[in-house]
């Protein structure tokens, strides 16, 4: 939603906003000039809005309020976020990265690579890249022929709006079971959204991923075996930094990124297939990979007071958390993991209580806070017990949330992995303020 609305204010639109709580994304849209209101009230509208002169953008997590009530009441027109995306980038070159999993790391990736070859047009990404410090990358010269990359999210199909020239598949998992039924739906999904991609589209799938690609699509593969049409071997690792050969085709070349794990190698190879089919040269693609800095809340360092190492993650799906453990992991072979972990929404928490103990359990000492309740109530019975419950390992505990601060300054000569979708990165952020003082 910021993304967009910096967007908009960009090109010239005039643009405000409500949300419920104040973050440091909305402290800096009022910077930029966009007004925020934090109450649910209509009475703190902006008295010049018409429906004449105002269209409505609604995100998926506000279902009810008085603010919908009253634009609805009043003939407001009102759309999706998926669908002013797929506005904005119909009629333009787009490459729209899909995934339960991985679609932020490498939509920044692929947007960083183009913006260096001079081949990015904008790029709306799911998190803050480093080191534009936003989640619109726009280049300070319009290039007009070049691309807009942007995440596909499969969240109430929003992705189904979007109709790519090139699409990346990073992974299918079994998500959001509030809006589908089973894994099978989830996949027929996917499906429908690479038939919505353009006549002769590049559909570029992880090698582990199995959906149908129709027969006017072009398909490759990617991963780490030279049975893919992009692939990554000799890889090799220097703390958190990866050295590997990158095969493009029939081309290639030496490289590394700065960050561990599978995970994000995969990533970073899916966004140099798609760099290449774009058709940015080997060379800026491999330098575009050596000089991407990440974004925020991906294996995000924030704290290192010579004791311990802080890392802030957005890793809010089991299937994350164990992608987590194997970047630690192989970051840090013989140190003490800790994974402090806020669940990210009751019925996420209820669905797959077995699968986020059977994860976190690959840590070494495990705390769970507070459930984030996101866009939906309280689910009786549904507590962070209902996961605890699961853990074997007898180092786990639940923390209430206002007690987290207080119990990370005592950590000693760990590395700590502070992980979820919802707030829990504000306690990073006022331990850094007076770690910084």
């Amino acid at each position: 939603m910021s993304a967009l609305a910096n967007y908009l204010k960009k090109y010239g639109y005039t643009v405000a906003g409500y949300d419920a709580n104040k973050s440091q994304i909305t402290w800096q849209l009022e910077k930029s000039g966009i007004p925020i209101i934090y109450n649910d009230t209509p009475e703190l509208l902006p008295q010049h809005l018409t429906p004449e002169n105002t269209l409505v953008v609604l995100t998926p997590a506000i279902k009810e309020g008085k603010l919908l009530e009253y634009f609805q009441k009043n003939g407001f027109k009102i759309i999706k976020r998926s669908q002013l995306l797929g506005q904005i980038t119909n009629n333009q070159k787009l490459i729209a990265i899909a995934g339960t999993h991985g679609k932020t790391s490498t939509s920044a990736i692929t947007a960083h690579i183009l913006l260096q070859a001079d081949k990015l047009r904008s790029g709306f990404i799911g998190g803050i890249v480093k080191p534009y410090n936003s989640n619109l990358i726009i280049p300070e010269t319009k290039h007009t022929q070049g691309y807009i990359v942007a995440e596909a999210d499969e969240y109430d199909r929003s992705f189904l709006h979007l109709h790519p020239d090139i699409a990346i598949i990073t992974s299918i998992d079994a998500d959001h079971l509030d809006i589908y039924k089973n894994l099978d739906e989830i996949k027929k999904s996917f499906e429908q959204f690479v038939s919505g991609a353009k006549k002769n589209a590049h559909i570029i799938i992880n090698q582990k991923v199995e959906i149908t690609i129709p027969e006017d699509k072009r398909k490759y593969t990617y991963g780490l075996s030279d049975n893919c049409d992009f692939y990554a071997d000799n890889i090799t690792q220097q703390g958190t930094k990866q050295h590997f050969t990158l095969h493009l085709n029939n081309q290639q070349i030496q490289t590394f990124i700065l960050f561990p794990g599978q995970a994000y190698l995969e990533n970073a190879v899916a966004a140099a297939a798609a760099a290449y089919l774009a058709g940015v040269p080997v060379e800026t693609i491999a330098q575009g990979l050596q000089t991407y800095q990440g974004t925020k809340r991906r294996f995000d360092l924030r704290i290192n007071n010579g004791q311990s190492l802080i890392y802030d993650d957005y890793a809010h799906h089991p299937a994350e958390i164990q992608a987590l453990y194997q970047s630690a992991r192989q970051a840090y072979p013989d140190k003490k993991l800790t994974i402090i972990f806020q669940p990210h929404l009751f019925s996420r928490t209820r669905d797959f209580a077995r699968e986020f103990a059977s994860a976190l359990e690959l840590f070494d000492n495990i705390i769970i806070t507070d459930i984030y309740p996101a866009r939906e109530k309280p689910i009786p019975g549904i507590t962070p017990n209902t996961i605890l419950q699961h853990i074997q390992k007898t180092e786990k505990q639940y923390i209430s949330i206002d007690k987290l601060e207080e119990y990370l300054a005592q950590l000693n000569n760990q590395i700590i992995f502070v992980t979820g979708a919802g707030d829990i990165n504000s306690i990073i952020d006022k331990l850094e303020q007076k770690t910084n003082k």
